[in-house]
């Protein structure tokens, strides 16, 4: 296995494309192998083009991001999809992630997040404040018992666990104690049939629970 990882840039905005070229180019394990602006014209050339992730916008004039995610993962399942989306919301993470993208960040994370993020995508997969597998052997298969559902709090605690706040975090968006916030994620393990938190979000992810 070859220890570069290539990578190729879709997004429209050729500033964002420039930026992410200066932050990769000081390390020598990745290189930008090629860029467009257009997602038609890049899944037309997709069967041709060789690169190990694709780093992609959500945002794109002629077609969705989430169809080109789609698309990728049905013509070329081998290649990994890290979007870097203007959108820090919980519901297109989750969206992203179920289509099949192995990590999500909104635009604004620090640029060693985003190169950590591209070397654990090459190694185990997957990115994202759990770090584990959708589809973990591990995970409980009927984590929702008869009778056990969710409350409203509890998936509004639940959909902020997802994007990696705190239980203190947490607390302070809804003003409440995080004792409380503490009593909700116990709940909430329970009704799944989880142990930890890592398990509970990959739990809800697969299980569409959001």
């Amino acid at each position: 296995m070859k220890d570069r990882i290539d990578l190729f840039l879709l997004d429209d905005h050729k500033i964002v494309r420039d930026g992410l070229r200066s932050i990769l180019s000081p390390y020598p394990s990745l290189k930008i192998v090629g860029e467009e602006s257009h997602a038609k014209k890049f899944l037309s050339a997709l069967p041709e083009l060789k690169f190990d992730i694709l780093i992609l916008d959500l945002s794109l004039p002629d077609l969705s991001g989430m169809e080109v995610l789609k698309e990728v993962k049905r013509l070329r399942p081998e290649i990994s999809v890290i979007v870097l989306s203007m959108h820090n919301n919980p519901e297109y993470m989750i969206r992203a992630l179920k289509a099949g993208a192995a990590a999500y960040h909104s635009k604004d994370i620090q640029s060693t997040v985003l190169v950590e993020s591209i070397h654990e995508v090459k190694k185990h997969g997957v990115y994202y404040p759990t770090a584990i597998s959708l589809n973990s052997p591990s995970l409980p298969q009927d984590p929702v018992q008869k009778g056990e559902v969710l409350t409203q709090k509890e998936r509004d605690v639940l959909k902020l666990m997802v994007i990696g706040m705190s239980s203190k975090q947490i607390a302070a968006e809804y003003g409440l104690s995080p004792r409380t916030i503490e009593t909700h994620r116990l709940n909430i393990m329970k009704k799944l049939g989880t142990s930890n938190s890592a398990e509970t979000i990959a739990v809800a992810i697969r299980e569409n629970l959001l």
